[in-house]
C-alpha cells in the first residue's frame, strides 16, 4: 500500500507536470498564431497542440486519482495521515 507522504509527492509532481503542460501548450497556442494559415508546419503545430491538450487531460485525469488516494488513506485514518 502507498503512503500518504507518498501521494502528497505525487499530488506535488502532477501539480508541477500540469502547471508546465498549461504553460507549453500557451507557447504553442502564440507560435501557432504567428504561422501562415494553412501551411504544412502551421498544420504540424496544430496536431502537436492537440497532443499536448490530450496529455494535459491525462494529467488532470491523474491528478484526480491521486487526490481520491489521499482521500481513501485520511480516511483509513493511518497515523501518517494524522
Amino acid at each position: 500500500m502507498v503512503s500518504l507522504s507518498a501521494e502528497l509527492d505525487h499530488l506535488r509532481q502532477a501539480d508541477v507536470h500540469i502547471a508546465d503542460a498549461v504553460h507549453r501548450i500557451a507557447l504553442q497556442q502564440s507560435l501557432i498564431a504567428s504561422m501562415p494559415a494553412g501551411s504544412a508546419q502551421r498544420a504540424r503545430a496544430e496536431t502537436l497542440l492537440l497532443t499536448m491538450q490530450t496529455t494535459l487531460t491525462q494529467f488532470t485525469v491523474h491528478r484526480a486519482a491521486i487526490v481520491e488516494s489521499i482521500a481513501r488513506l485520511r480516511e483509513q485514518g493511518t497515523d501518517e495521515a494524522r
